[in-house]
């Protein structure tokens, strides 16, 4: 085994260790110490906050739809590599194939985007020449193995995947089988990467005992509910009752009706009934700091990792805030990951023309105000541009077109609004 792979292994089972290794927090509290992508996979599809916490980020990432430039098309009109991207965007549904990798890839280490090329070679063999691009099929981790690297240290693509096993899940035509894809047909897309270019940290493993916390919390409450909520009847004999057989076969039979309820009243002779009582205990505040801690690990504010249901008000800082986070993720990761990577592939195959001079992804840009911010800030503008209009003499300080440029107005027009309006035929005015 070598360092690296011994280091791990101590760093393993180090966790969780305190007081010396005297106290194991992980074997107290129940966490599985080595995770698997299979238990990160389980934890997305039976888990609600699990799941959320992995389409957050996606989802709101890929509402937006990037924009590709190049030197002939920055200023002027677009150029045709800009037309045959948008065209290419809408006909083979881009943004709904790169969002479903995105969130593939965060599950586990790594997704994959095959791209399915009519160039009459194998899956297994490069593409070469033009090749017309079919389909696309995102895979996770699950799916898509690595099978061979570069091991060529002078290459390019030294320590990078050469070719990938992509299994096909159950109902689809490669159930029970699958292809070895070259990797001039992928799109490899990892997101948090630390160490190499390969393997990132899937997005559950810092918050894994947290989400384990939640279930166990939110399951505790439910079976403490459901134990605690109606603790059920007492039947007590009096001490002069004398029961027999049939009397007290009679009570154990109303007593199976009652809680089966079949019947609500009970008839019972030389017994008295008493109520064990009821509770109804609230696991609110545990799992609001479980909520929170989850959150704040992965900079998704509460309100947006729970949606509206949650019937809170966000906070326009917190709006603010994911609106910039979204934002930079698109600038830092998506755009040079996921975009770039997927239109080079197709100028290569012929899918797209070849741009003049650089080219570059953009996003339509944001400016990370709630509706509320906007909706204040035209009001303090409206508000500015009042009281100047009241100030004596306030124009000749500042001239009005310059104190419109200091609120963020447009120049008001030469002759002022009434001669545009005024120029606007009568035949268009309704």
């Amino acid at each position: 085994m070598s360092s690296n792979l011994i280091e791990r292994a101590k760093l393993s089972r180090a966790l969780g260790q305190t007081f010396g290794g005297a106290r194991d927090l992980y074997e107290v509290l129940g966490y599985k110490r080595n995770l698997g992508v299979s238990d990160f996979y389980g934890k997305y599809r039976r888990g609600g906050v699990a799941s959320r916490v992995v389409k957050a980020f996606p989802q709101a990432t890929w509402r937006g739809q990037p924009i590709v430039r190049d030197e002939a098309g920055a200023t002027a009109d677009k150029s045709e590599f800009v037309k045959a991207f948008e065209g290419l965007y809408d006909r083979m549904k881009l943004s709904h194939y790169f969002e479903r990798v995105d969130r593939l890839s965060l599950i586990g280490h790594y997704g994959v985007l095959y791209v399915g090329f009519n160039d009459g070679g194998l899956s297994s063999d490069p593409v070469e020449g033009r090749a017309d691009v079919l389909y696309l099929a995102p895979y996770s981790e699950m799916s898509a193995k690595i099978n061979t690297f570069d091991d060529n240290p002078r290459s390019p693509r030294f320590g990078l995947p050469r070719t990938y096993t992509l299994q096909g899940g159950a109902g689809t035509s490669l159930a029970g089988r699958g292809i070895v894809a070259h990797h001039s047909r992928v799109i490899h897309v990892a997101e948090a990467l630390d160490e190499n270019e390969v393997y990132s940290i899937p997005a559950l493993e810092p918050v894994f005992n947290y989400l384990e916390d939640l279930d166990k919390v939110a399951g505790g409450s439910s079976e403490a509910f459901w134990l605690v909520a109606n603790r059920g009847l007492a039947m007590i004999a009096r001490a002069d009752a004398e029961l027999d057989d049939s009397a007290r076969e009679e009570a154990k039979r109303q007593a199976e009706e009652y809680q089966h309820q079949l019947r609500r009243i009970l008839t019972l002779q030389g017994m008295d009934v008493e109520s064990l009582g009821s509770e109804t205990p609230s696991c609110k505040e545990n799992v609001d700091v479980i909520i929170s801690l989850i959150a704040g690990a992965k900079g998704i504010p509460k309100r947006i990792l729970l949606g509206s249901e949650a019937g809170e008000l966000a906070s326009s800082q917190d709006e603010t805030n994911w609106n910039a986070r979204v934002e930079e993720r698109r600038e830092q990761y998506a755009g040079p990951e996921i975009v770039r990577p997927f239109v080079g592939m197709m100028i290569q195959s012929g899918n797209l023309p070849r741009p003049r001079g650089q080219w570059w992804v953009e996003w339509t840009k944001s400016d990370g105000l709630s509706e509320k911010d906007r909706a204040e800030i035209v009001d303090k503008k409206m508000s500015a541009l009042e009281k100047y209009g009241k100030a004596i003499g306030g124009e000749e300080i500042v001239p009005r077109n310059e104190f419109r440029e200091m609120i963020g107005l447009e120049p008001e027009p030469e002759g002022g609004f009434d001669e545009v309006e005024d120029d606007i035929p009568d035949d268009e005015v309704e």
